[in-house]
């Protein structure tokens, strides 16, 4: 026998549960009021505790004063970070002095769910104590918090490491997420690396020597940084460019490399990439960095591109030969050519670029 609700029934549980969710808003409002007066008073302790009345760091060691105990607490730690954070040129010699108290609290957190873990990495990217090590106990802890993490712990993690300068730990890292399968966006792992604190030329050196059996995705991600922060490792990139087992995406960050730093040893092979237009893939790229080779045989490739049945190709090719300065006997030959869309898009970008500089 199937059971019929009324209609009456029905309006009255639609008006309970609308009852029941005010009343949780209510309480949640309440609750968080009552939070946020406490954080606030947490805040105003540490102030007082750390900062002089001229709102200098006092000079006391936190070991001595039993910080410890007090900042395991993740409410506690996070009003510390709070009271600290506009004091930050001063507060960087007292964190340094006090090293080891953040080796105890690493050595703690480390046990915690991922989320604590996650603000206690972002408190060391922050205020990265005594950077640069030679035995930076620290870095070593901070990686354990990779065991068992979110996306979220992860940047956290990868950002300490980065504010700490520690090369190997960073090594270190990439190959745990390479091991354990864990995806990390490439763009967030290049702009990461880019902030790294050490000498960058030689961590770029490290990770492409390193990147044996690392998926796409992580070589791609070196390649970006290679090409923010370095005009050096044209010949490695080179030699990876032409090497056809390569991942696609990998060699597509190596073709914007030689866009940003232009190697005429590179000339070759963009030109080849270039010639097959029609295949669309990495003609795209090449065309694009074609505009930093002029030359003749460049010309001839980039005229040949903007008949390509493919659009990226043409408004690459287009737009490469708009900014190496195309001949108006070149344009008439285009125009007249018989490809109505190889001279309209020629058209289409001498005008994008006018109006960019009209601007400018």
């Amino acid at each position: 026998m199937r059971m019929r609700l009324s209609v009456d029934s029905v309006i009255y549980f639609y008006m309970f549960i609308c009852i029941a969710l005010l009343v949780f808003n209510v309480a949640y409002i309440f609750r968080s009021r009552g939070h946020w007066k406490s954080q606030r008073k947490k805040i105003e302790k540490w102030e007082n505790f750390l900062l002089t009345d001229r709102g200098t760091i006092r000079a006391a060691h936190a070991r001595r004063s039993g910080l410890e105990k007090k900042l395991v607490k993740i409410d506690e730690l996070m009003a510390f970070h709070s009271a600290l954070e506009p004091h930050l040129e001063e507060v960087q010699r007292y964190l340094d002095r006090n090293y080891d108290m953040f080796l105890v609290l690493a050595v703690e957190y480390r046990k915690r769910p991922a989320m604590e873990r996650a603000f206690f990495a972002h408190l060391i990217a922050v205020y990265h104590p005594d950077r640069g090590r030679r035995n930076d106990r620290l870095s070593e802890i901070l990686l354990q918090f990779l065991d068992n993490s979110t996306v979220y712990c992860r940047e956290n993690v990868l950002r300490a490491l980065y504010a700490m300068g520690n090369a190997g730990a960073v090594e270190h890292a990439l190959m745990l997420m390479q091991a354990n399968g864990w995806y990390h966006n490439e763009k967030l792992l290049s702009d990461g690396l880019t902030s790294f604190a050490g000498d960058r030329e030689a961590l770029v050196r490290r990770l492409w020597k390193a990147r044996s059996g690392w998926d796409e995705q992580l070589q791609t991600a070196v390649v970006q940084f290679a090409t923010n922060v370095s005009d050096s490792m044209a010949s490695d990139f080179l030699e990876a460019l032409n090497r056809r087992e390569t991942p696609e995406e990998t060699r597509f960050a190596l073709v914007r490399y030689f866009q940003r730093h232009r190697y005429e040893e590179a000339r070759p092979a963009l030109l080849e990439m270039a010639g097959r237009a029609d295949e669309g893939g990495l003609a795209i790229a090449a065309c694009a960095a074609l505009s930093k080779y002029p030359g003749d045989d460049t010309m001839s490739v980039l005229k040949q591109a903007l008949h390509s049945r493919n659009w990226h190709v043409r408004r690459n090719a287009a737009a490469s030969l708009v900014l190496l300065g195309v001949s108006d006997e070149d344009k008439e030959e285009l125009y007249g050519s018989g490809d109505r869309y190889a001279g309209e898009m020629l058209a289409y970008m001498a005008r994008l670029r006018e109006r960019r500089e009209a601007k400018a």
